[in-house]
């Protein structure tokens, strides 16, 4: 099966898309699109639902993106835009499998939503730390449709109140998966890796939705939950 790697940008929209369908790659382009602009739109209506670090209740004639961004803030008790870009990348995924494509993984900041009912994913997680280069998991299709997203304290540009190099969480969707790493990383921080991390595995197990979860802080690694298999990566 040849897949196609198909690279979408427009502001901090950033999509990288595999799939064996360039229709369902052109369709996730659109939705995202049409995310991103309905939100802008929103966000000059109520400024309040960019800037909180707490849930947000939104008014019932909002746009589904700020209903599923503010649903996942609740569930894992982070303002909405933690999960804005995991958010983008559902919706586009889910609009995208209405062309029928075997494969599709979108990734978009980061944040991965991945569907396939053939061929095994393979998705690289760097860190910036030399001893854990290669690291990856491998997503089958009895895996999916499936959430990834990652939280660092030290990469990337988002808030973060944390320590941890990396937090990896798989969920359900990549909404909830990018709101829950959001806030399980600002809770590794301080002295007894060991003691920090199994707190933060635990309360990221706990939240309705997560299947699995990897913290990396400092030399020590803790994972929980259902991890897919680890192989060496392979970039989007």
């Amino acid at each position: 099966m040849k897949l196609i790697k198909f690279r979408r940008s427009f502001r901090e929209t950033k999509l990288n898309i595999l799939t064996d369908s360039l229709n369902a790659a052109e369709l996730c382009w659109l939705k995202a699109l049409e995310c991103r602009i309905e939100l802008e739109q929103y966000l000059k209506i109520n400024p309040r639902f960019k800037w909180s670090l707490d849930p947000v209740e939104v008014e019932y004639w909002a746009p589904e993106i700020v209903k599923r961004m503010a649903s996942v803030g609740f569930l894992a008790k982070v303002g909405p835009m933690a999960s804005v870009a995991g958010v983008i990348a559902d919706m586009a995924l889910e609009y995208g499998l209405t062309a029928t494509p075997t494969v599709l993984a979108v990734e978009n900041g980061g944040e991965i939503a991945a569907s396939t009912l053939i061929t095994p994913i393979n998705i690289g997680a760097y860190t910036g730390i030399e001893e854990f280069k290669g690291l990856g998991f491998r997503v089958y299709p009895e895996d999916t449709p499936i959430g990834i997203a990652s939280s660092s304290s030290k990469l990337g540009a988002g808030l973060s109140f944390g320590e941890a190099d990396l937090v990896t969480v798989f969920a359900e969707n990549s909404g909830l998966a990018d709101a829950v790493a959001t806030a399980v990383c600002n809770l590794v921080k301080g002295f007894g890796s060991e003691n920090t991390v199994e707190k933060a595995l635990d309360k990221a197990l706990k939240v309705k939705g997560v299947k699995g979860c990897v913290i990396i802080y400092g030399d020590f690694i803790g994972l929980k939950g259902w991890i897919p298999e680890i192989k060496p990566p392979f970039k989007l």
